[in-house]
C-alpha cells in the first residue's frame, strides 16, 4: 500500500515542533498540517524552510483550541468563541460539529478559516492539503465551509474522513460522507482510507487493502499521546516491506 503518515498540530508549541522534526530526521512521517494561530507558529515556518522539500506541509484548520485570528462578535454571542478566564478570546466550536449554524455564523467561520489559510500563505508555505483540528471539517455544516475555501485557493487535496475498518454500518456510513465531500467538489483527491497509527496497528492483520491503495495514518508528536510516540519508535511501519511512504504531494 502507499503511506503518508501527517504529523497534526505542527505549530501547536515548540516542544512539538521539536518532536516533529525529530520523527523528520528518523524518516517516520512524511507530512505535517500547520496551525496558523497556536504558540509557535513561527517555529513551523522554520521547518518548512528546511525540510519543504522532504515532506508535504499542509494546513490544519482550526476553531477550537486557541486565540481566533479575527475578532468576531457573531460568533462571540453565538458560542463559537468563548470569553476566557483570565481575559481575551478562545475558539470553543466543538459542540458544533453536527448542529446547524445560520448562513451570518458560517460566514463567519469562512472568515476565520480563511484567514488562517492566508497566514500560511503568506509565510511561504505551500499547502499540499488541508486537514483540521478535532476533525471539524467531517461537520455537516462545517465542510462546505473548508471545501469552499478549497475552491476559492485551488487546493484539491481534503483529509479523508476515519475509515479504516471490517466492512460495517459505520464504514458505509463514512462513506456516505466521502460521496457528499466528491458532490461539493468533483475535482477533490484524498486518499483512500484514513486512521490513527495506533488503530492502524491494532487492526492491521484484520482489514485487507489493495496493494495500489493509499492510506493515511495521523500522528501526535510530542502530543497528549506518548504510547503513540512509542509505538512510533517500536514498530516503525515505514520500514514494513509492503508499505511505500509517499506524502500529499504525491497523490
Amino acid at each position: 500500500m502507499k503511506l503518508i503518515i501527517n504529523a497534526d498540530d505542527c505549530g501547536y508549541s515548540s516542544v512539538v515542533n521539536r518532536r516533529i522534526e525529530e520523527e523528520i530526521w528518523h524518516h517516520r512521517i512524511t507530512s505535517t498540517t500547520v496551525m496558523a494561530n497556536m504558540d509557535d507558529f513561527e517555529g513551523a515556518v522554520r521547518l518548512y524552510e528546511k525540510y519543504g522539500k522532504d515532506i508535504s506541509f499542509g494546513v490544519h484548520l482550526n476553531m477550537t483550541e486557541g486565540k481566533p485570528l479575527l475578532d468576531s462578535e457573531e460568533l462571540l454571542s453565538a458560542g463559537v468563541l468563548k470569553k476566557a478566564a483570565g481575559g481575551g478570546i478562545l475558539l470553543n466550536a466543538s459542540k458544533f460539529h453536527y448542529r446547524y449554524m445560520p448562513r451570518r455564523i458560517r460566514k463567519e467561520i469562512f472568515r476565520e478559516l480563511e484567514a488562517q489559510m492566508v497566514k500560511v500563505m503568506d509565510a511561504g508555505i505551500r499547502i499540499s492539503h488541508i486537514d483540521s483540528h478535532h476533525h471539524i471539517h467531517t461537520g455537516t455544516f462545517f465542510l462546505p465551509i473548508v471545501v469552499a475555501l478549497a475552491k476559492k485557493y485551488r487546493i484539491r487535496k481534503i483529509r479523508n474522513m476515519r475509515n479504516y475498518m471490517p466492512l460495517s454500518l459505520s464504514r458505509m456510513g463514512r462513506s456516505c460522507w466521502t460521496a457528499y465531500l466528491k458532490c461539493l467538489y468533483p475535482g477533490v483527491v484524498t486518499t483512500d482510507r484514513f486512521t490513527s497509527y495506533e488503530e492502524f496497528l491494532s487492526r492491521a492483520e484484520s482489514v485487507s487493502m489493495r496493494k495500489d491503495a493509499t492510506l493515511e495514518l495521523m500522528c501526535h508528536p510530542g502530543g497528549v499521546f506518548p504510547d503513540e510516540e512509542k509505538l512510533m519508535v517500536e514498530r516503525n511501519v515505514t520500514s514494513w516491506p509492503s508499505v511505500k511512504c509517499i506524502n500529499y504531494n504525491h497523490l
